[in-house]
């Protein structure tokens, strides 16, 4: 490895070590701390309709830090360290009519794959009771302050943002993440 040479924390490119800013000459304006959400930096990423900067490693990282808040945003079981990590609430919709069941309300499901070796159909399972520890789930109830950004499902785009989900371009909150644990009930 050549020593003079360190790499651009945005796409990877060579940047000479003498250089004060670590990000190369392409990203040099963009910094590392930014004012904006995640959300408001990935939607005016894509704004710009450019394919190599939608493929960097900057929109990259904006990516997973992006689901990472969205996976934090969600309520978890208390009850145990599996239930933390398997265990997160689903909204139930009825398939053949397409409508959400109990009002949109999510419940407590686990997922798991029919088959051998990962060839089966992934299903999921509403549950009642921890499959780990036993104890009873919480019930929900919604935030009195939800997160800024939901998917509103209109077609094939979100109706929030206008991106299309399910194809990595729609980074809105999840509607799940609407809801919090009924410490009461």
């Amino acid at each position: 490895m050549n020593f003079l040479f360190k790499k651009c924390d945005y796409c990877g490119w060579p940047v000479h070590k003498t250089q004060y800013t670590t990000p190369c000459a392409r990203h040099a304006g963009y910094p590392f701390l930014s004012e904006k959400s995640l959300w408001e930096q990935l939607k005016d990423l894509y704004a710009l309709n450019d394919e190599d900067e939608e493929e960097s490693a900057h929109a990259d990282e904006l990516r997973r830090l992006r689901r990472e808040e969205i996976q934090d945003e969600l309520a978890h079981p208390q009850c145990c360290d599996l239930a933390k990590k398997y265990i997160w609430p689903q909204r139930e919709v009825n398939f053949r009519s397409e409508t959400m069941l109990h009002d949109g309300r999510p419940v407590w499901k686990s997922i798991f794959r029919d088959g051998l070796e990962g060839d089966g159909i992934s299903r999921s399972l509403v549950i009642v009771f921890c499959p780990f520890c036993g104890t009873k789930f919480p019930n929900f109830r919604k935030k009195e302050k939800p997160p800024e950004h939901i998917i509103i499902e209109d077609g094939s785009r979100c109706g929030g943002c206008g991106e299309r989900y399910g194809y990595g371009n729609c980074f809105c909150s999840l509607p799940e993440s609407a809801w919090e644990i009924d410490a009461g009930g």
